[in-house]
């Protein structure tokens, strides 16, 4: 069986489903995952600068290579507003 993640930010889909993701991967499942944002709001605080965006994804990338996925999509909405933009997500999700 294959599996569809949808993780509003990096880091997300490792933290809560890195275990079935291995699970699937090593039964021979297609595993995609789908960031829905960026997640520029983790930086509350301001700490990282600029390249906050560019490392959270860097090490999402990582992520996945170490769990064995090997296709992903970041669709770019606005961290902090996925449910101003659930229509659009759902719409995207009608395939």
């Amino acid at each position: 069986m294959d599996a569809l993640i949808i993780a509003p930010h990096p880091d997300d889909e490792s933290i809560g489903c890195g275990g079935s993701i291995i699970r699937h991967i090593k039964a021979g499942s297609r595993v995609k995952v789908i960031f829905l944002s960026d997640g520029q709001c983790g930086d509350f605080e301001g700490r990282y600068g600029e390249g906050y965006i560019s490392a959270r994804k860097a090490s999402s990338f990582r992520a996945l290579d170490v769990l064995g996925v090997r296709d992903n999509e970041f669709w770019g909405f606005l961290d902090g507003h996925l449910w101003e933009d659930r229509y659009s997500i759902n719409s995207r999700l009608m395939f």
